[in-house]
Protein backbone atom coordinates (compact mmCIF):
# COMPACT_ATOMS: atom_id res chain seq x y z
CA UNK A 1 0.00 0.00 0.00
CA UNK A 2 2.91 2.51 0.62
CA UNK A 3 4.89 1.61 -1.96
CA UNK A 4 1.68 2.46 -4.34
CA UNK A 5 1.74 6.03 -2.99
CA UNK A 6 5.37 6.34 -4.15
CA UNK A 7 4.62 5.28 -7.23
CA UNK A 8 1.43 7.54 -7.68
CA UNK A 9 3.50 10.54 -6.06
CA UNK A 10 5.95 10.31 -8.08
CA UNK A 11 4.31 9.91 -11.25
CA UNK A 12 2.36 13.41 -10.60
CA UNK A 13 5.29 15.06 -9.68
CA UNK A 14 7.06 14.05 -13.36
CA UNK A 15 3.59 15.14 -15.18
CA UNK A 16 3.73 18.50 -13.02
CA UNK A 17 7.79 18.94 -14.00
CA UNK A 18 6.72 17.63 -18.15
CA UNK A 19 4.44 20.48 -17.52
CA UNK A 20 6.08 23.34 -16.22
CA UNK A 21 9.07 22.32 -19.14
CA UNK A 22 6.63 22.66 -21.58
CA UNK A 23 4.96 25.92 -20.98
CA UNK A 24 7.82 27.90 -21.54
CA UNK A 25 8.91 25.69 -24.45
CA UNK A 26 5.69 26.50 -26.09
CA UNK A 27 5.31 29.89 -25.93
CA UNK A 28 9.47 30.54 -27.03
CA UNK A 29 7.97 27.93 -30.25
CA UNK A 30 5.14 30.23 -30.90
CA UNK A 31 6.82 33.91 -30.58
CA UNK A 32 9.70 32.60 -32.75
CA UNK A 33 7.16 31.14 -35.42
CA UNK A 34 5.26 34.46 -35.37
CA UNK A 35 8.45 35.91 -36.74
CA UNK A 36 9.13 37.20 -39.98
CA UNK A 37 12.15 36.39 -41.57
CA UNK A 38 13.10 36.94 -45.07
CA UNK A 39 16.14 34.71 -46.79
CA UNK A 40 18.24 35.99 -49.36
CA UNK A 41 21.30 35.01 -51.61
CA UNK A 42 24.24 37.10 -51.53
CA UNK A 43 26.27 36.01 -54.59
CA UNK A 44 30.10 36.77 -54.60
CA UNK A 45 32.76 36.96 -57.45
CA UNK A 46 36.05 35.63 -57.61
CA UNK A 47 37.69 38.26 -55.57
CA UNK A 48 35.00 37.71 -52.80
CA UNK A 49 33.18 40.83 -53.71
CA UNK A 50 29.85 41.08 -53.43
CA UNK A 51 28.31 41.30 -56.40
CA UNK A 52 24.67 42.08 -57.97
CA UNK A 53 22.78 40.19 -60.75
CA UNK A 54 19.95 41.84 -61.99
CA UNK A 55 18.26 38.58 -63.43
CA UNK A 56 18.83 36.04 -60.76
CA UNK A 57 16.24 36.02 -58.13
CA UNK A 58 17.57 36.09 -54.69
CA UNK A 59 14.82 37.51 -51.82
CA UNK A 60 12.30 34.36 -50.32
CA UNK A 61 10.34 33.96 -47.55
CA UNK A 62 11.49 29.71 -46.92
CA UNK A 63 14.81 28.00 -46.69
CA UNK A 64 14.00 25.43 -48.32
CA UNK A 65 13.44 27.34 -51.32
CA UNK A 66 16.17 29.44 -51.09
CA UNK A 67 18.40 26.50 -50.97
CA UNK A 68 16.78 24.73 -53.53
CA UNK A 69 17.72 28.61 -55.77
CA UNK A 70 21.47 28.90 -54.33
CA UNK A 71 22.28 25.10 -55.94
CA UNK A 72 20.94 25.41 -58.79
CA UNK A 73 22.41 28.91 -59.14
CA UNK A 74 26.03 26.98 -58.63
CA UNK A 75 25.47 24.54 -61.05
CA UNK A 76 24.42 27.56 -63.77
CA UNK A 77 27.21 30.30 -62.36
CA UNK A 78 30.39 27.79 -60.96
CA UNK A 79 32.73 30.77 -60.89
CA UNK A 80 30.61 32.82 -59.07
CA UNK A 81 30.26 32.17 -54.81
CA UNK A 82 26.52 32.03 -52.90
CA UNK A 83 25.83 32.88 -49.58
CA UNK A 84 22.18 32.49 -47.65
CA UNK A 85 21.63 34.81 -45.46
CA UNK A 86 18.64 35.49 -42.76
CA UNK A 87 17.18 38.59 -42.17
CA UNK A 88 15.09 38.56 -38.72
CA UNK A 89 12.28 41.07 -38.05
CA UNK A 90 14.21 42.26 -35.01
CA UNK A 91 18.10 42.05 -35.69
CA UNK A 92 20.39 44.41 -36.74
CA UNK A 93 22.72 42.39 -38.64
CA UNK A 94 22.14 39.34 -41.14
CA UNK A 95 22.83 36.44 -40.33
CA UNK A 96 25.15 33.84 -42.79
CA UNK A 97 23.61 29.96 -43.15
CA UNK A 98 25.08 28.33 -45.81
CA UNK A 99 28.04 29.41 -47.70
CA UNK A 100 28.11 27.49 -51.40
Amino acid sequence: MDNDKAIRFFGIFVAIAIFLFLIPWITMWVKKSRERKTYSIVIYDVNGQIIYLDYLRVNFRTIDVAWSFMKEYKKMYPFYDFGLVSFEEYSESPTMIKYL
